[in-house]
């Protein structure tokens, strides 16, 4: 999501790709949902995964609360099967 401009600027540029080549590249507004959605579901292990890679050598007394949380507020079955709908949906 970060690069959509990027992608766009370099899929339009003629110099860099065909229009043929670009447009089999080039992401529709349901893809991009898509995207969208699974960048949304992945946020919070991104952030867990930064914070643990901080540490030098992270402990159980730090994990635990964290998977905790996780598994609470980020990845319940009925938020799995609420976002896998979304992106069902979107396809």
């Amino acid at each position: 999501m970060e690069q959509r401009e990027a992608l766009v600027a370099v899929l339009s540029d003629r110099t860099v790709t065909s229009k043929n080549h670009a447009a089999q590249l080039m992401l529709n507004e349901n893809e991009w949902g898509i995207v969208e959605t699974i960048v949304n579901i992945l946020e919070p292990f991104q952030i867990v995964t930064t914070l643990l890679s901080s540490e030098n050598q992270p402990t159980v007394s730090m994990v635990m609360p964290i998977l905790q949380s996780l598994m609470q507020n980020f990845i319940s079955t009925e938020d799995i099967k609420k976002e896998k709908k979304k992106i069902i949906l979107l396809k």
